[in-house]
């Protein structure tokens, strides 16, 4: 009978604490103070309830079960309280307290990812689960398939207006290829050096889902995209700019690249690899190889694309310049960003005397020294062209990059 009655006090108490942290979710009026409550719910509340059912039941198995869970919620919960208020004070959450304690401590966005129009980035990971997804909406309210990048329509704005200053206002990675955590560690610095935004896709290319040759290629994908998203997770929940992440399955084409020049985002891309990340469709070696496909993505991105390179050596920056203004105003936008920190510069290539002469002026203001040469070497850190060679990324055995000199492996920067 006195049991009965303790394990009744249990629950009662722990219902109470459920009720409270209930009234707590609904009545507060920042994510923090939320958070506050509903995790004395997941803790005290359900775990005085255990504690009566164990007491209650009186057998050793119920006993061992309640406390396991009891635990299990005690080193989780705080945990995830912990990591979701984090995330929400670096995205620039409400944030009621008249005092801010961890300011100067954590970088913080000034506006609310609603106000800054990044709640298209949503994180839509769950659907590789099986999850429905179907009501996920845009930025702009609109579904999927109503986005201009979704139906394939709003081409990109002229490539020079990207670069109309120097610098960006955001960088965005593609989430695929063998160096996917390389990317996303460099995309983080990127946008940490001039405190913008960061966001990440994942996507899953349909056309080979239709065409793959294995049972239930969907899973298939979305197995091997795991993989790759567990590679970044450790760079990206470190990240020290507010981080968002997209996933999406449909045409790589429409949904990776930047459609708005106005946005000035800075896109990342791997130099080999495509959205069916690696995984054994069954399919041919000609029939499965991505071929131009990832040069068409920095084609339709409204901005400069940086192909990033696996060289581990930081040679001089040359530029290709075939004489045109968009490479010009590609390669002074680019002098002016910082995006690498080499100090020498290669100017090759057929430019005016007028192009000689701004790129001369530019590599001054910004402390570089600028040599004329016939070729680009293999050493060089990083090239600046108009846009990458024609043809495969696998050309008679020839990587892509050896079309700009043999046994190159630094970054290429597009636009």
């Amino acid at each position: 009978m006195i049991l009965a009655i303790v394990a009744l006090l249990f629950k009662l108490v722990g219902v109470g604490f459920l009720c409270v942290a209930t009234i707590g979710v609904l009545r507060f009026v920042d994510p923090f103070q939320r958070m506050h409550a509903s995790t004395k719910a997941g803790t005290l509340g359900a775990g005085l309830v255990l504690v009566g059912v164990a007491i209650d039941m009186a057998t050793l198995e119920a006993i061992l079960v309640a406390g396991a869970t009891f635990l299990f919620l005690l080193a989780t919960l705080p945990v995830a309280g912990h990591m979701l208020g984090r995330a929400s004070y670096i995205s620039g959450a409400p944030l009621e307290s008249s005092e801010d304690a961890l300011e100067g401590v954590l970088p913080r966005s000034a506006k609310p990812l609603e106000a800054r129009g990044e709640a298209g980035f949503e994180r839509r990971i769950g659907a590789m689960l099986g999850g429905d997804d179907d009501d996920a909406t845009g930025a702009d309210g609109s579904s999927p398939e109503a986005r201009p990048e979704a139906s394939g329509a709003g081409q990109a704005a002229p490539v020079e207006g990207a670069f109309a200053a120097s610098g960006y206002d955001a960088v965005r990675f593609a989430i695929f290829g063998p160096d996917a955590k390389a990317i996303a560690r460099r995309a983080e610095a990127l946008a940490h050096a001039r405190s913008v935004p960061l966001s990440g896709i994942a996507v899953i290319d349909e056309d080979c889902i239709a065409r793959a040759k294995v049972p239930d290629p969907g899973e298939v994908i979305r197995s091997a995209l795991a993989g790759t998203l567990a590679e970044t997770q450790g760079v990206t929940a470190e990240s020290r700019v507010p981080f968002s992440l997209t996933y999406e399955e449909g045409d790589p084409l429409a949904l990776i690249p930047a459609s708005d020049g106005a946005a000035r985002e800075l896109l990342l891309l791997p130099c080999e690899g495509w959205c069916d990340h690696g995984a054994d469709l069954g399919l041919a070696a000609g029939e499965a190889a991505p071929g131009d496909k990832l040069f068409a993505l920095a084609e339709r991105h409204a901005g400069a694309t940086l192909f990033v390179g696996t060289a581990q050596e930081s040679g001089p920056v040359a530029i290709l310049h075939d004489g045109s203004d968009a490479v010009q105003s590609l390669a002074l936008w680019a002098l002016g960003s910082g995006l690498w920190e080499a100090k020498e510069i290669l100017l090759a290539g057929e430019p005016d005397a007028a192009h000689v002469q701004g790129i001369e002026a530019a590599a001054g203001e910004n402390g570089l020294t600028l040599t004329r040469s016939d070729a680009i070497p293999a050493s060089a850190g990083a090239v600046i062209m108009h846009k990458p060679p024609a043809g495969p990324l696998h050309d008679a055995g020839a990587f892509w990059q050896d079309r700009i000199a043999r046994g190159f492996r630094g970054d290429v920067l597009v636009g």
